[in-house]
């Protein structure tokens, strides 16, 4: 696995963090994520498999990240993403509503988005974390062979893959696995993606 890119790009005004993972030989895709306030506004990835066992493959993915991760800036700089930002930018014209941008934001997303995660239960008993969640799809059709996947993020922004499980026809899966065994805090994703309809992720800190 090669170390990745993290980026901040400040555009009309907001912050916004662009990241860019390999996500190993086991898993051959290059995924970029743009994030607002740690939601995920949008999200790119280019399998790699057809590369493996080539000569200088890691120069070849690196190549690959760094156009993918300048794609991404350049996306949000020509304003692919302004039917959101420019959703968002109401709620500065509508302060006597009292909706921030934030919030505003994260509404304009939830209807352009075509896979929603939601996150019954998590809590830890014992040395075990638990996780029950259920995960909703405009095509419930394509939930069918999709995963929920456990990863942890380190105060240093590493990003470690934890666990997969499968979602179950009516899109509910259960997950228990031992309690990362690292220094906290630490930030906990549960994410799933499904094929042509999107990703979706919720973050836990633990303190």
């Amino acid at each position: 696995m090669i170390t990745g890119f993290n980026t901040d790009v400040k555009y009309k005004g907001k912050n916004f963090h662009i990241q860019t993972e390999d996500k190993g030989p086991k898993n051959p895709v290059v995924e970029t994520l743009l994030y607002f306030e740690g939601m995920i506004v949008a999200s790119k990835k280019t399998p790699y498999e057809y590369m493996v066992g080539e000569s200088d493959l890691e120069t070849k993915i690196k190549k690959l990240m760094v156009k993918q991760h300048q794609e991404m800036i350049a996306d949000l700089k020509s304003g692919s993403f302004d039917e959101l930002i420019l959703g968002a930018g109401k709620a500065e014209k509508a302060k006597k509503e009292e909706e921030s941008f934030e919030e505003l934001l994260f509404k304009s997303i939830s209807r352009f988005k075509k896979v929603h995660l939601n996150v019954q239960d998590f809590r830890f008993e014992d040395i075990y974390l638990k996780i029950k969640a259920n995960v909703k799809c405009a095509d419930p059709e394509k939930i069918k062979n999709s995963f929920v996947e456990v990863s942890l993020k380190l105060p240093d922004g590493k990003r470690m893959f934890l666990v997969k499980e499968p979602i179950d026809d009516d899109g509910n899966v259960s997950i228990s696995l031992p309690a990362p065994q690292v220094e906290k805090p630490y930030i906990i994703i549960v994410s799933v993606e499904v094929r042509s309809q999107g990703l979706d992720e919720k973050w836990f800190k633990v303190d």
